[in-house]
């Protein structure tokens, strides 16, 4: 017979692996073409709630920049859930990820950059994937006056299974506001390839708040809708993000 904490954890396993991708680019799915010119640090606390159970998720986003274009981010995770009196709380996955921004905005393009990313499996059991996940994304983003445009698309896979590979999409739409407030709407969409109709959709809506130069808070709020293998959803994220 199993030992209860590893049964708990077992129980829970479905409601991490089925709460919202929302780590990308906290508190945003969609990566931001920008490439830190100075070491910076967001920590973020994301939150969700599904059929009867939650989730919590503090995360800390490191980015550095190691040369010219290219920048390394390196973000690790701590887990709570809960499904009734099942409770699990430890280590999640730490995600490494490389930026090299291939091409920079002007005025009659878009900027273009490309970001690999690896999910480690260093989760306790229940807490996370538990399998290595390979990711390969391709971002736009372009200002148009007061509004910000980006998007991005790739490729994932998640072990060693080709049957598991997603493609994730989204597009974030934010409009400055003031010079310190700028509001978001975002659509994102991880398609499963072999059955896109059953993909897990998402609608957030954010706001960011530039407290100075170097310091914002950021907060959302989204909804993952139904699909065919999850449940709808709704879940929040607020990031706090300073330059070191």
């Amino acid at each position: 017979m199993r030992p209860l904490p590893a049964l708990a954890a077992a129980l829970l396993c479905g409601l991490i692996r089925g709460s919202p991708a929302l780590a990308d680019s906290p508190p945003y799915a969609t990566t931001d073409t920008a490439i830190a010119d100075r070491p910076e640090l967001v920590s973020f606390l994301q939150s969700a709630i599904h059929a009867g159970a939650h989730s919590n998720t503090l995360g800390f986003d490191l980015a550095i920049p190691i040369a010219p274009r290219w920048e390394l981010t390196v973000e690790p995770r701590f887990v709570e859930a809960a499904h009734g009196d099942r409770r699990a709380a430890g280590l999640g996955d730490t995600e490494l990820a490389a930026e090299y921004l291939w091409l920079s905005e002007t005025a009659h393009r878009p900027a273009i950059a490309i970001e690999p990313n690896l999910t480690l499996p260093t989760a306790q059991r229940g807490l996370g994937e538990g399998r290595v996940a390979i990711e390969m994304l391709l971002l736009i983003g372009k200002t148009f006056g007061p509004w910000k445009l980006s998007g991005q698309f790739g490729l994932e896979r998640v072990g060693l299974d080709a049957r598991a590979d997603y493609t994730p999409v989204s597009l974030l739409i934010e409009r400055a506001v003031t010079r310190r407030l700028s509001l978001g709407v975002e659509y994102a969409n991880d398609l499963p390839m072999r059955t896109p109709g059953s993909g897990q959709t998402e609608v957030n809506a954010g706001a960011t708040w530039w407290l100075r130069e170097g310091l914002s808070l950021q907060a959302v709020l989204g909804r993952r809708l139904p699909s065919r293998d999850t449940p709808a959803d709704f879940h929040s994220c607020l990031a706090f993000s300073v330059e070191l």
